[in-house]
């Protein structure tokens, strides 16, 4: 071969390789010749039942019905749980005909919001339609009301399929009249169909899958069809939705992380005037980021009962007509028959029953893989007082069929006003519910004591409103460990041991955009030592799951030794519960900081730390302990979702009374723990970020509050808890009290 056809052979092969040209065949194979049975069915028996079924796949006329829908948005946690954000209910009439449309008019609507995420909210747009069991195309989501333009996506803060997702998904049936133009359909065997509704029934279940190469920029379905095996409808249909992309289109999106089906689906139906209408819809959407924490999951589930069907025939073919949702409460309410979150909870991740059809990535099983990817948000880009603007991204290796369960992950970023590098590696195997793991790094830990499970850290509250409660210590460690769970309990064992070096650091930046100076870093001990943590925490998701009755418990031992020695303890209970259409929580803490306490281990309360009616880090303690009860009654108006505004979802305003109660109590036992106190520094007024003086005019140190300590709070939050705005004040009697009103915004749920 020359040089020239070398080269000519080389650029042919690759320009095949990337799509660009098909590849050589025989001469006699290019002829156009008819389909083999089997090209689009796998056998004639498969033929005959789909062409069955597509018959029988006629819409009614009309109908009218009664649907129930929840919708919730989740957030994933870096300890693979799931942190509700957003979830909200609605019920109303639902008109259907054939010619003019869907129309719905809503009855009620209620939600409860714990985390504000414009871009997780994305997902609770109105207009979410019940697919079709039959026809030639079913539609998933109606048209937003303002697509958000290229500053508003930006402002949406993610990178992912529901910042850039359509607004209106058309995905081709699998009984449509052209259907084996897309699809390929493989199966056929009888099997028993168990429904939600416990109801069974004899069916054929046929797989389906695209095939070929659809037109760009349409949507296909992966997954099964149930058929009834004596009438020939459709009884479910379960899978996931893609969206076709051009090769361009597939690696931007590989890059960005927006591989995700558009969304899973799982249509159940019901045989009413000899029409397969539907009746329980599940639809989940996954939007991916590079922050696995920061991957929302969207669910919507809708159940409907229907009052009348008209089974008069319907035009061909058919396609899903215009969606109108009539605005404000336009029907008459009816008691709600499933109770806020029954639908959605409890939530463990993607949904099981679409397994069999999660993306490559996500499967356990497979060749290794890399991914672009962090586990917390705040890997990505934060800002605080110490670090100032900190960006940052990490590797994840899954190792998965090489050796099974083992996960390598590798994360790093730059501090840029304090000019620090920060990382960390870890390892991690997982089997049959234990994790053994290893790592080490460096890390910028919060000292803060008895947080919220909500409170993950600052991300951009300091750098808008100069708001940053914490104080920080430069931590290096390596460690390892293994953590064991107890399912039956809902409970979870870890045992961990390492070697830890603590570090002081300072304020970098004096503040943010508005509100003032940052307070100066509180000082910590710098010391080399072993640590080993045991943890057993039961009920787990007690604190995360607000939808139901629960109580949960937290035990924790820490031992260190080395330059610094101390034993610590601590104890946490939640419960929370409902009265009418009010809410109920209360968590305790408690804990001992036994030895040499160093200054970062001592338990400090004051404002925006359980006593909202003091100063910040007030009182300080080798021994302390906590109670919050919070009690909210909404007020009955504005539940209505709002909506879009600007393309950005709003959930609904839902402004409810809270009133809460706080009580705290420390001591310093030990002449350590009173040394330590004094090494910790000045107590600065939350407001003004002066230090405070006694009254012979010292500066004043944290201190143990002698009695119980008493603070309430009253004030109204919005959506749903997201945002509170009261005010607080100490109510003990305690002469030193200040018995003034102090004003309290927050920004997530205390409970």
């Amino acid at each position: 071969m020359t040089p020239t056809a070398a080269r000519v052979a080389v650029a042919w092969a690759v320009a095949w390789a990337v799509g660009l040209l098909p590849a050589a065949r025989p001469a006699a194979a290019q002829r156009a010749a008819p389909p083999r049975p089997d090209s689009t069915y796998e056998t004639e028996t498969l033929r005959a039942l789909v062409g069955r079924a597509a018959a029988r796949a006629l819409a009614p006329r009309a109908y009218v019905a009664w649907t129930e829908q929840e919708a919730a948005t989740f957030r994933e946690r870096d300890d693979g749980r799931v942190v509700p954000q957003v979830i909200q209910q609605t019920q109303g009439l639902l008109r259907w005909h054939a010619d003019t449309g869907a129309e719905q008019r809503s009855a009620a609507a209620r939600a409860e919001t714990y985390e504000l995420d414009p871009a997780g909210e994305q997902g609770l747009r109105a207009g979410w339609t019940m697919p079709l069991l039959v026809g030639d195309r079913f539609r998933l989501r109606q048209p937003a009301v303002a697509t958000p333009n290229g500053l508003e996506r930006m402002v949406l803060g993610t990178v992912g399929a529901v910042a850039t997702a359509l607004d209106t998904v058309e995905v081709v049936h699998p009984l449509a009249k052209d259907r084996e133009r897309v699809y390929r359909y493989a199966g056929g065997d009888s099997l028993p169909l168990v429904l939600d509704d416990g109801s069974a029934v004899s069916a054929v279940r046929i797989r389906v899958r695209p095939v070929g190469r659809p037109p760009e920029g349409s949507h296909v379905f992966t997954g099964e069809l149930w058929v009834e095996a004596v009438s020939g409808l459709v009884r479910r249909l379960v899978g996931r939705v893609d969206r076709v992309r051009s090769d361009a289109g597939r690696a931007r999106a590989f890059l960005t992380g927006d591989v995700e089906p558009l969304a899973y689906l799982d249509a159940q139906g019901i045989v009413l005037e000899d029409r397969a209408l539907a009746s329980r819809v599940h639809i989940e959407v996954r939007a991916r980021a590079f922050a696995r924490e920061g991957a929302s999951v969207v669910r919507r589930v809708s159940t409907t009962w229907y009052e009348s069907v008209d089974a008069g025939p319907a035009p061909q073919p058919v396609t899903v007509p215009p969606f109108r949702l009539v605005p404000g409460l336009s029907a008459p309410a009816r008691g709600w028959r499933m109770p806020l979150g029954e639908a959605t909870s409890p939530v463990a991740g993607s949904d099981a029953r679409f397994m069999p059809w999660w993306p490559e990535r996500e499967r356990p099983t497979g060749p290794a893989i890399g991914l672009i990817e962090v586990r917390r948000e705040t890997d990505l880009y934060h800002y605080n007082r110490v670090e100032g603007v900190f960006t940052g991204s990490g590797l994840t290796v899954r190792l998965r069929d090489r050796l099974p369960g083992a996960v390598l992950r590798l994360v790093g970023g730059w501090a840029w006003n304090e000019r620090t590098f920060r990382g960390r590696g870890s390892f991690t195997r997982t089997a049959g519910g234990t994790s053994m793991f290893l790592g080490a790094g460096r890390f910028l830990d919060l000292t803060n004591d008895f947080r919220s499970p909500y409170d993950s850290g600052s991300t951009w509250g300091p750098f808008l409103l100069s708001q940053d409660p914490y104080d920080y210590v430069d931590r290096r460690y390596a460690r390892l460990g293994v953590e064991t769970a107890i399912p039956d309990a809902d409970a979870v064992v870890r045992l961990e041991a390492g070697l830890v070096d603590d570090r002081s650091v300072r304020r970098s930046v004096t503040g943010g955009l508005f509100g003032g100076d940052f307070l100066p870093n509180r000082p910590v001990d710098p010391g080399l030592y072993g640590r080993g943590i045991a943890l057993v925490e039961w009920q787990r998701n007690a604190d995360l799951d607000p939808t139901r009755r629960r109580i949960g418990v937290v035990g924790r031992v820490e031992f260190a030794d080395g330059d610094l020695t101390y034993q610590r303890i601590e104890g946490r209970v939640v419960a929370r519960t409902r009265f009418g259409p009010g809410t109920l929580a209360a968590v305790g803490h408690a804990g001992a900081v036994l030895g040499q306490p160093p200054a970062q281990q001592l338990f400090e309360l004051g404002a925006q730390q359980h006593l909202p009616g003091y100063a910040y880090k007030e009182f300080a303690g080798d021994r302390a302990a906590v109670l919050d009860v919070v009690s909210a009654v909404p007020f009955g108006v504005l539940d209505e979702p709002i909506g879009e505004v600007a393309g950005v979802v709003v959930p609904p305003l839902a402004p409810a009374l809270q009133i809460g109660l706080s009580a705290g109590w420390t001591d310093l036992v030990s002449p350590f723990a009173r040394a330590a106190a004094a090494r910790l520094g000045a107590v600065f007024d939350p407001l003004t970020g002066v230090a405070l003086r006694d009254a012979a005019g010292l500066v004043r140190t944290p201190r143990a509050t002698g009695n119980v300590r008493t603070t309430i709070n009253v004030g109204v939050q919005f959506f749903g808890g997201a945002l509170y705005v009261g005010a607080g004040r100490a109510v003990d009697t305690a002469a030193d009290a200040p018995r003034v009103w102090r004003a309290v915004i927050a920004f997530g749920r205390l409970l």
